[in-house]
């Protein structure tokens, strides 16, 4: 999930940070994913961890929108506009990394846990629909007002989801049976 939403939203600070490099290029894309396979253990933990229904899903997707109102988002998305191209490309991927996982773990988690109880093909429009959003909310023309509205519109989305029951899943937990004990 890291190459299919997260590289698309740093393609902007690639390209300026490897001033037509590619090896640049290449070096900062493996420091901004080392970080983002290093937050694969504890999300993956999260993710299996829960017996996700569709009540803990939409209050999944509240936080997540409350966590978008945060200054701790404000102050990570700036970080993720801000980087100083001179500084050594890994380094700089590393950093874009940190701001990112910042900005987005907890959106992130529960598009995991979402993406997983869809069909497919829904699954994909809705990993592109969440990459397209991490770009919008990482262009250096979107205002704090903005994020913040974004922020109560996941809100306000997400407790009507709550309200009518919960979102869909068909996120399960299956328990592990040797062969032998089925037959």
């Amino acid at each position: 999930m890291s190459l299919a939403v997260m590289i698309p939203t740093v393609l902007r600070p690639m390209v300026r940070i490897a001033g037509g490099s590619a090896v640049r290029a290449w070096t900062f894309v493996i420091g901004y994913l080392t970080i983002w396979i290093a937050m694969a253990v504890p999300a993956i933990v999260l993710v299996n961890a829960v017996p996700w229904s569709g009540v803990l899903v939409s209050l999944g997707w509240i936080v997540v929108g409350l966590y978008q109102l945060t200054p701790w988002t404000q102050r990570a998305l700036r970080r993720c506009r801000s980087l100083h191209a001179a500084d050594p490309a890994f380094r700089l991927g590393i950093n874009e990394g940190l701001a990112c996982v910042s900005a987005c773990f907890p959106l992130m988690v529960i598009g995991v846990v979402t993406l997983a109880g869809m069909q497919p093909v829904l699954s994909l429009l809705a990993m592109l629909a969440l990459a397209a959003f991490m770009i919008w909310e990482k262009s250096p023309h979107v205002g704090a007002v903005a994020l913040r509205v974004s922020g109560i519109a996941v809100v306000l989305v997400a407790s009507t989801m709550l309200v009518l029951g919960g979102a869909e899943t068909g996120h399960m937990h299956r328990i592990s049976v040797p062969i032998s004990s089925v037959e």
